[in-house]
């Protein structure tokens, strides 16, 4: 496979599923909204630009959530 695109591999681990269907609707359902486009080969399997993901995962929010200290247990320290 091209490293242009995502391996069916890759496909498998950012969907979850096997089959190119499958794939597809999960794709459309969560790519569409978020802005990641692909086209579907003539065997009916989904192609995804690596380049798409990675800008994807690039522009995302960051998940990482701040740590706030428990201000209750150092007032009842004193």
């Amino acid at each position: 496979m091209d490293a242009l695109y995502l391996t069916p591999d890759e496909l498998k681990e950012q969907t979850g599923l096997t089959q190119g269907a499958a794939q597809i609707r999960a794709l459309k359902a969560d790519g569409f909204r978020k802005g990641i486009h692909f086209f579907v080969r003539a065997d009916g399997k989904p192609r995804l630009l690596r380049s798409a993901l990675v800008e994807r995962q690039r522009l995302a929010p960051s998940r990482t959530t701040a740590v706030q200290p428990n201000f209750e247990a150092l007032r009842a320290s004193r």
